[in-house]
């Protein structure tokens, strides 16, 4: 009889396992895309495939993203060995915008000046905030208006307005009401002299 023996070598099909995408704030700390990621092949390679903005460093597959950044894509990539085609997988970052509770201006007015509203004392704001009163009595405060009426026995006053996003920290700016009370010039009596 002749022989004759013919080996098959195997190569491993690489995995680059399977991504669970995360959505974070603007200003979250750093992102471990690995982390993103389960049974995965270790030594692949990380590259950005859209999106724009924050800190990417492919050799360490860290993502720090900042204001303005973008909901970004990234690869990782697992070389397979020929025959094997490479593996991919793809980790999506949603970004959410940070809240914004704007700039405030404080104000004075008469203890008999009327109702104001405090909405009109902030600049650059997000809309949908809420309104908390955290110094001060007496006038009429209405949180979910933003609207304070003083009077007589109203005292300076502090209200805080906070604007929220899901997954961000809050942010709050203070606008301070100082009321100055109504001049009083009294109440005369006439007098008839010779």
């Amino acid at each position: 009889s002749d022989t004759e023996d013919v080996v098959v070598t195997i190569n491993p099909a690489p995995n680059a396992g399977i991504a669970s995408n995360v959505t974070v704030c603007e200003t979250a700390g750093a992102v471990d895309l690995a982390g993103q990621v389960a049974g995965e092949d270790s030594g692949g390679a990380w590259t950005r495939i859209a999106g724009a903005g924050g800190t990417f460093v492919a050799a360490t597959g860290m993502f720090t993203p900042a204001v303005g950044t973008t909901t970004s894509t990234f690869r990782y990539t697992i070389t397979g060995t020929s025959p094997c085609a490479d593996d991919t997988e793809d980790v999506v970052i949603t970004i959410i915008t940070a809240p914004n509770a704007g700039t405030a201006t404080d104000i004075t007015v008469c203890e008999t000046s009327g109702a104001v509203d405090l909405a009109g004392q902030l600049t650059g704001e997000d809309t949908g905030g809420t309104w908390t009163r955290i110094a001060g009595s007496n006038g009429t405060f209405v949180a979910s208006t933003g609207m304070f009426t003083p009077d007589s026995d109203a005292t300076n006053s502090t209200f805080r307005y906070t604007a929220s996003a899901t997954g961000c920290t809050s942010d709050t700016e203070d606008v301070v009401v100082t009321i100055n009370p109504a001049p009083n010039a009294g109440i005369a009596s006439n007098v008839t002299v010779c």
